[in-house]
């Protein structure tokens, strides 16, 4: 919705009042930094040796250095994420491959100043920085010290706010960043590109919601001169000036953005030069226009969808009410504020919010002087550069920073806002359940109500493309809750042609449009068209035969048990404003075109926009839905508590309906963070229980039924830290593959990503070969793997196999192959003596075929030794279809060299069932120990991936020194690319 000029209402006596904003663009564009290089292969095919590595730049597109981080005493830095170069494997260098534990490159900024430079010019100057850095850390022999986070050291900004005097920017702020009041030409825009026609992460929102008139934002005046911080920090741009247009839905960032006040916050340190933004109260203003005929009706109401986070709401200077959870939809009655008038704009909306920083770290005071202890932690780490308590309100967590992101806790109106009048009939929200009958289905339906004096009523039940309706006469009764509501039914037999909606993978998603609408004597609403589809979800929690005290943990869909596969999501941006529709579409067909059939919506972001369910039912991706709390603990008191409830009633109500909700889940890890002592909870270990039970138990599950966290999927494990890739780098390749010079810094860059790959690969697969198989220590009979992350917030480095703006990294092309639905799992034994093969399938019928094994030579990659047993494998199983000693294998090739031929061959395994063919390989020693494997030249070209909502062109792979066996393999096992010639050179 955009507020930026007069805009009439739309009002009618039957039906929902609202106001439709006219189109409004954002007139900022995306800095280069974000976007994706145009690689020098684009200009044609190249010869790539790695002998003579060519680092010719044809652009000079700045290229991001995301994170630096430290390993041990002697403080060396590495650089991760130098984006957009071409050296990697299936696609341009991506942001960042770091998959360990996050340290932002800010981590020194204190102790480095202005030396480091988080913007290069091209891959020379990229290396220089490293080296540079590199020696200027090693110079700082103290560890940084933290900031100060003590809830006395955050200045409050408290105070009512009148809407009558305001403060905004100076317009001379604008000026530091020229470029961003430039607006992107309309062709860019429309097709998802910032004005230098590179692919962006998102565009400039259009404004198509609810709402009413022009609006503006400002700085309130009662912040005190406390709250604006005195360093190059502070707001000192802001006093006295003309109010700056607002763009709703959206949030104070983007507005400053498009106002030209601040730069893109992702570029530099902005996460720190922009605190202030956080730390200030803010207020929207607003004016509209009402009719005699809204006035006359009993009941009007503004409703919010979604304000971020604490806010005073005034209409003609009237208090009509409060807000203070960002995932709660608030509805107030506001008929008594409202005026007529023939003039336009005569009556004023004002929504004055508060500093998210200054109101957590006020609970987090009132708390602790209330009850005697802390709710812990009491802040983020120091190399984070958060903010404090974010876990004493209800906003997105990861807004006042985490591992992987930043901090930008936003404030403003981030969902829809409207005006809505009714007499005696208005429906709020309708629940759905379908339920599975031996033939056909029986949707029901609860239809929550606004106020009403009515007892009776005609409720409509409709599937308009089954040709199936009901009308039933029905009672209105109401809860202990004081929720109005009324239920019907209605039968959908197999006959009408209905199908089963199924996850990816394993049938169609076939979805059906469900109307409802309730009417009396004389008034009648509609309720919008909820799309649904008819599947059954159950987890399976029952003993396992054989165990002691093990308990499956099965998905069953439509009465089969299926393999989950998939990833982890988090909050695609730290604003969520910023996301549309089709960078959603891209990020979910990556999931989808991945083989993965479901995501975990991490429990620190948001209850994701409505758009994203709507394309997960569309392409059959499950969610399990985590409700938004994360890794601490929660006060469990009184208003907190009341908070909580309005929330999960809210957004069990809004996303119930999806046909791809699977699972809520209670929280992520603070179980974890409590029992095993993440913030010094053990010396009141029952205190923090009894909040714990409290909150999650007695107030979340009982207020809706879900299932809590105790048992989780096969989930990655988080790495030791940030020294953990180089280490494991240099165990499987040897320290000589990447020396500190300018040749090897890329190749460094390139086999970190080999490694997070492999090893996210290995751990799946492990999985995935384990669902049909019990281990000693009770284990086993694992049904699902969802790695850890899918996603980046920011261009940064993290675990994630898509980059910000959607480019595959390599690990998303892995997770493609191990997560096919026939699998072959080659795996050494625990002392290496032996070597077996797992054949994994997830058909529903049994299947036969053959397995081949080879054993190839590095130097001709030809076969020294074949062989080929059958295979037989049961409907949605693992096997071990092949077990032999290695000594053996290898005695029939040459007796005489058996230790020398490890090093000399690795395996080959061809799994054939009918038209289907898996393959994998296996090594016998580390890559650094290779012998006969020799350099190779491979000429780069493209080729072309289409999906159904965009078009991209990947580069082909080249090789690059050990990694160049990875290459090999990789055009032997992933056939989609394909290397154009090939050519060994003595």
């Amino acid at each position: 919705m955009g507020w930026d000029g007069d805009l009439p209402m739309e009002q009618s006596k039957f039906g929902p009042i609202e106001c439709r904003a006219k189109p409004v663009l954002h007139d900022w564009e995306v800095n280069a930094f974000l976007a994706q290089a145009v690689s020098p292969l684009a200009k044609g095919k190249q010869n790539l040796s790695v002998h003579s590595l060519k680092l010719d730049r044809v652009d000079a597109r700045p290229i991001h250095v995301a994170s630096l981080f430290l390993r041990g005493v002697s403080t060396v830095l590495f650089l991760l994420g130098v984006c957009n170069y071409p050296v990697a494997l299936k696609d341009n260098l991506p942001h960042s491959f770091f998959d360990g534990k996050l340290f932002h490159y800010y981590y020194m900024r204190s102790k480095l100043g202005s030396k480091v430079r988080p913007l290069c010019e091209n891959m020379e100057e990229a290396y220089n920085t490293f080296v540079k850095l590199k020696d200027v850390i090693q110079s700082v022999k103290e560890e940084p010290k933290a900031r100060a986070c003590s809830s006395d050291t955050i200045s409050s900004g408290s105070g009512t706010t009148a809407s009558t005097a305001q403060l905004s920017p100076h317009s001379s702020s604008a000026s530091r960043n020229p470029s961003a009041a430039t607006t992107a030409p309309q062709s860019l825009q429309s097709s998802g590109r910032n004005s230098q026609g590179f692919p962006s992460p998102y565009n400039a929102p259009s404004c198509s919601s609810a709402g009413a008139a022009g609006c503006s934002f400002s700085r309130s005046p009662s912040v005190t001169s406390s709250a604006t911080p005195k360093s190059r920090h502070s707001s000192s741009g802001i006093s006295e000036a003309p109010k700056k247009s607002a763009i709703v839905p959206g949030g104070i960032y983007t507005d400053l953005m498009r106002a030209g006040i601040i730069e893109d916050i992702y570029r530099g340190d902005n996460d720190e030069v922009y605190k202030w933004v956080g730390r200030e109260n803010w207020t929207f203003i607003t004016t509209f226009d009402v009719s005699s005929d809204l006035l006359e009706m009993k009941n009007v109401e503004l409703i919010c969808e979604g304000i971020d986070t604490f806010s005073t709401i005034s209409i003609n200077s009237v208090n009509v009410g409060t807000t203070d959870n960002m995932f709660v939809k608030y509805s107030f009655p506001i008929k008594g504020a409202l005026k007529f008038s023939w003039q336009v704009g005569s009556n004023s909306l004002s929504l004055s919010i508060a500093s998210p920083v200054d109101k957590a770290a006020e609970a987090y005071k009132a708390h602790e002087e209330e009850y005697g202890y802390p709710v812990l932690p009491a802040c983020v780490p120091p190399e984070y550069h958060g903010e404090c308590h974010a876990n004493m309100i209800r906003k997105m967590q990861a807004s006042f920073s985490w591992d992987w992101g930043p901090s930008f806790p936003s404030s403003g109106i981030w969902r829809d806002i409207y005006i809505r009048g009714y007499n005696d009939i208005h429906i709020q929200d309708v629940l759905v359940n379908s339920k599975r009958e031996i033939n056909g289905w029986t949707t029901s339906v609860r239809v929550y109500l606004g106020k009403t004096n009515l007892h009776q009523g005609t409720l409509s039940v409709a599937l308009p493309e089954l040709q199936i309706q009901k009308d039933l006469i029905v009672d209105i009764t109401s809860n202990q809750n004081g929720e109005v509501y009324t239920e019907g039914s209605i039968f959908i037999p197999l006959s009408s042609g209905v199908q089963s909606w199924w996850p990816n993978g394993e049938g169609s998603q076939t979805l059906y449009s469900l109307k409802v609408s309730f009417k009396s004597d004389s008034e009648c609403d509609f309720f919008k068209p909820l799309r649904i589809g008819f599947r059954t979800v159950r987890l399976i929690q029952e003993p396992i035969p054989g165990t002691s005290t093990g308990l499956t943990f099965d998905f069953e869909i439509n009465g089969v048990r299926i393999f989950m596969k998939g990833s982890n999501w988090i909050p695609a941006d730290v604003l969520p404003e910023r996301l549309t529709r089709s960078y959603i579409r891209e990020l979910l067909e990556s999931v989808r075109d991945a083989n993965m059939n479901m995501l975990r919506v991490w429990g620190g972001g948001i209850y994701e926009l409505e758009s994203f369910y709507e394309l997960a039912d569309e392409l059959g991706i499950l969610i399990w839905e985590d409700f938004m709390f994360a890794c601490s603990m929660y006060p469990a008191k009184g208003s907190f508590l009341d908070s909580v409830v309005a929330e999960v009633r809210t957004q069990v109500k809004r996303l119930q309906h999806h046909a791809s909700l699977a699972l809520w889940a209670g929280n992520n890890e603070n179980e974890a963070a409590l029992r095993f002592n993440w913030y010094g909870t053990v010396n009141q270990f029952e205190t923090y229980k009894s909040d714990y039970v409290e909150l999650y138990v007695d107030t979340v599950r009982h207020t809706y039924t879900f299932m809590t966290m105790r048992q989780t999927l096969g989930t990655g494990a988080h790495t030791r830290g940030p020294g953990l890739h180089p280490n494991m780098v240099n165990m499987h390749f040897g320290a000589s593959t990447f020396d500190e010079t300018k040749e090897g810094f890329p190749y460094l860059l390139y086999l970190i990503s080999v490694h997070q790959s492999m090893a996210v690969k290995i751990q799946t697969e492990f999985y995935r070969r384990s669902m049909s198989e019990i281990f000693e220590n009770d284990e086993g009979k694992i049904m699902g793997a969802l790695y850890w992350q899918l996603q980046d917030i920011w261009p940064g480095a993290s675990w994630a196999s898509l980059e910000y703006g959607g480019r595959w990294k390599m690990l998303h092309y892995f997770a493609k192959e191990f997560f096919q639905r026939l699998i072959v799992v080659p795996y050494l034994s625990i002392n290496g003596s032996d070597v077996f093969c797992s054949a994994v399938t997830d058909e529903s019928v049994d299947q036969k075929g053959n397995l081949s094994v080879s054993v190839l030579s590095f130097d001709t990659f030809e076969a020294v030794f074949k062989s080929e047993i059958d295979v037989s494998l049961s409907p949605r199983s693992a096997k071990v279809v092949f077990q032999e000693s290695i000594e053996e294998m290898l005695n029939l090739v040459d007796p005489e060299r058996l230790e020398s031929m490890k090093r000399e061959v690795f395996l080959w395994f061809t799994l054939t069932l009918g038209e289907k063919v898996a393959t994998g390989f296996q090594f016998l020693s580390e890559p650094m120990e290779f012998i006969g494997l020799k350099p190779f030249v491979l000429e780069v070209g493209y080729v072309s991936l289409q999906t159904s909502s965009h078009f991209r062109a990947e580069p082909v792979v080249m090789g690059v020194s050990y990694g160049v066996v990875f290459v090999v393999l990789f055009t032997l096992e992933y056939q989609p690319l394909s290397v154009l010639t090939k050519e060994w050179i003595n």
